[in-house]
């Protein structure tokens, strides 16, 4: 490039952008290169002009009609242009005012912050004063509580804990957080109609229902109508109303399978399973006598285990599309004593990607799994091989266990579907599984939406990070001790052999 007649020695300026640089700034920077370049004084006033920027020139040529910015000198045009300098306090005054903004994402409210502390002269503290202000302007109160609790909170902690939040929380709205594996596999573009869980149809709630003050025809129930009851058409509401009631209840023995009662289990009183509570009534204890006798504390019964293997797939997801297939990045494993419920061997292993390597950000932000950390990890082949070898060394398949999921998802769908990508046969010892969380219903007669409902229901404190493969195993097992410490017998809820 040449300008005037002279060759270049610093590369072409950018035009001015208000939303990166302050307008002085951009003047200084425009002498130098002036300056640098030998740009005679009649070349000036037409680069001002072509850099400037169309909202500037548009300024100046309302400011000069009907003269035109080209018939002025560099010197005045520069005057014209020229701001006063930002005065600390109004500049700090308006960063501590500013809020984040109804549909803008914490990465953008962390931009605007950060852009607005230029001129408020916060030296060394600057990192503090855009943390404090997160935390005090951030729209969502359970994050801001969240900040809040943090005992050593910096601001690129706040940001990371922030945005894993928010992503939850968008899943949640879309009605795919909560339920393990269902937010593991990614956001769809759409969402499911809301239905009614009194009449059955869709476009309202509950409370909105005409129907709401109904009483079933099959169970005797109020609250819903006959073709959305729960209760098999076998069961009366006298055999509902006589199980519920009965006094002495002991031990809660978990069903096999999802729907059916092992007939031949026997609580510590000897008393048939189908006999105390019929095939699923069980699973609806919403007698107030009854939800208050099951809340009584219980002592521990035995269980028909040696060991309880807690498993917690991670896996690649996004939340503007799905990925097909997902591969699982994070596989972490607990054996727990079936007597003490004391973890005695961990298995834990970040796996690489290859069909879709890199991780995308929301990814990153639900589960904290970073780029780094599979990158170094093994590929899904040669860590299922190292798993299969230490269940036959650690755990031993001679031994009695079962394994622990919230939810099914990963033992039923994203362990077979890994295998099947990958041409690997799912071992036997992964086709028989408990599901917490219908233990939980059993437990409580509250259907929960995931990990941290069920944490809270029972007056447990979440370790740890919620998405985060190998701490949610460890909250599944305080779970399922709580659960143990309050008479429950845990047998399979599913078993796809």
């Amino acid at each position: 490039m040449s300008v005037g007649g002279c060759v270049s020695l610093v590369s072409a300026m950018k035009p001015f952008d208000e939303n990166t640089e302050h307008l002085n700034n951009f003047l200084e920077r425009l002498d130098l290169y002036f300056e640098a370049n030998d740009v005679p004084e009649e070349k000036r006033t037409p680069t001002l002009l072509s850099l400037v920027g169309p909202k500037r020139y548009s300024s100046l040529r309302d400011n000069l009609t009907p003269i035109k910015p080209s018939d002025k000198g560099y010197t005045e045009l520069v005057e014209m242009l020229k701001a006063p300098e930002p005065m600390e306090m109004m500049e700090r005054f308006r960063f501590y005012k500013r809020s984040q903004k109804p549909g803008e994402s914490v990465v953008q409210y962390v931009d605007v912050l950060k852009h607005m502390t230029r001129f408020c002269n916060f030296g060394n503290f600057v990192d503090e004063a855009i943390r404090d202000r997160l935390v005090c302007g951030i729209s969502d109160t359970n994050i801001q509580k969240k900040l809040i609790n943090e005992r050593t909170l910096t601001l690129d902690s706040a940001v990371v804990v922030a945005k894993a939040m928010e992503a939850e929380a968008i899943a949640m709205r879309q009605g795919m957080a909560g339920a393990k594996g269902i937010d593991k596999r990614g956001l769809r573009s759409t969402t499911r109609e809301k239905t009614c869980f009194v009449c059955g149809e869709p476009g309202h709630i509950k409370q909105d229902c005409q129907h709401k003050s109904a009483v079933c025809e099959r169970c005797g129930r109020g609250g819903h109508v006959v073709k959305m009851c729960r209760v098999p058409i076998n069961i009366t509401s006298r055999t509902i109303r006589n199980n519920k009631m009965k006094p002495g209840l002991t031990t809660y023995t978990q069903p096999q399978g999802d729907d059916t009662t092992d007939p031949n289990h026997k609580d510590q009183d000897g008393r048939n399973c189908e006999e105390l509570a019929g095939r699923r009534t069980t699973l609806q204890p919403y007698n107030s006598r009854l939800r208050q006798y099951q809340q009584q504390p219980r002592g521990k019964v035995p269980q028909d285990y040696d060991y309880f293997l807690v498993l917690d797939f991670e896996s690649t997801c996004d939340d503007m599309k799905r990925i097909d297939p997902q591969e699982i990045i994070e596989f972490p494993v607990l054996k727990l004593n079936a007597t003490t419920y004391d973890v005695e061997a961990t298995f834990h292993h970040f796996v690489r990607p290859t069909k879709h390597p890199t991780l995308s950000q929301y990814c990153t932000d639900l589960t904290s799994i970073t780029q780094d950390e599979v990158n170094n990890g093994k590929v899904f082949e040669d860590v299922f091989a190292d798993f299969d070898n230490w269940m036959k060394e650690e755990v031993g398949l001679d031994k009695r266990f079962l394994f622990i999921t919230c939810g099914d998802w990963d033992l039923k769908t994203m362990l077979p579907n890994q295998c099947s990508v990958l041409n690997l046969q799912v071992p036997s010892y992964c086709k028989k599984w408990l599901n917490i969380k219908k233990t939980y219903v059993l437990m409580t007669g509250e259907y929960n939406k995931g990990m941290l409902a069920m944490i809270n229901g029972l007056g447990l404190k979440h370790q740890g990070r919620h998405h985060r493969g190998l701490d949610d195993c460890h909250n599944i097992g305080n779970i399922l001790r709580e659960l143990a410490e309050r008479g429950f017998k845990f047998l399979p809820t599913m078993n796809v052999e």
